[in-house]
């Protein structure tokens, strides 16, 4: 199972650098905003927005 999933993380890099890098962000996000009151709704709004944000950026950087 583990070579099925590193053949397909190779054969799709944008897929697994927006996984990867979305990933991070939303850790990063949900670490810095941990006890600061935000509302549910909101801190998943914007998670969205992280993952979203983090989708444009491989796609910014894999531009050529």
């Amino acid at each position: 199972m583990t070579t099925r999933f590193m053949g397909w993380m190779q054969a799709r890099p944008r897929w697994t650098s927006w996984a990867l890098l979305s990933v991070g962000m939303v850790v990063a996000l949900w670490v810095a905003a941990w006890d600061k009151g935000i509302a549910t709704v909101h801190m998943l709004a914007m998670s969205v927005a992280c993952i979203v944000l983090a989708g444009l950026c491989v796609r910014i950087v894999g531009w050529e």
